[in-house]
């Protein structure tokens, strides 16, 4: 897999503080990346969502993983949805990477709720 999708909720951030982070990560973690706004869902909240696609070529899953969880400690997210692959029938798979702090209830990947 060289491509992933994120959803990160922008609530508690704005969209600059996002790509400065991404920006310090890319080549690093990742090639690079592409940014989109929709309006997503979490725990019954409506809040303005990121759709991130990240290009990953020559990346491992383990560099998305170690990148989520730095947005989550730097952007003071509870989680990022990431989708690891959509299957035949359009339906994305994936999973809920949670902040390292964070102590509360986790929930499972839900693909209703993801934005692509």
């Amino acid at each position: 897999m060289t491509n992933y999708k994120l959803n990160i909720g922008l609530n508690n951030n704005n969209l600059s503080k996002l790509v400065e982070n991404l920006n310090n990560y890319r080549g690093y973690l990742f090639n690079n990346y592409n940014v989109n706004l929709s309006h997503g869902e979490y725990n019954g909240v409506k809040e303005l969502t990121a759709i991130v696609d990240i290009d990953a070529k020559n990346h491992n899953f383990e560099k998305i993983e170690k990148l989520c969880k730095m947005l989550c400690n730097s952007l003071k997210q509870e989680c990022i949805a990431v989708s690891l692959y959509t299957d035949i029938y359009g339906q994305n798979n994936g999973l809920l990477i949670y902040n390292e702090n964070y102590l509360g209830e986790k929930n499972i990947f839900n693909s209703q709720y993801f934005l692509n």
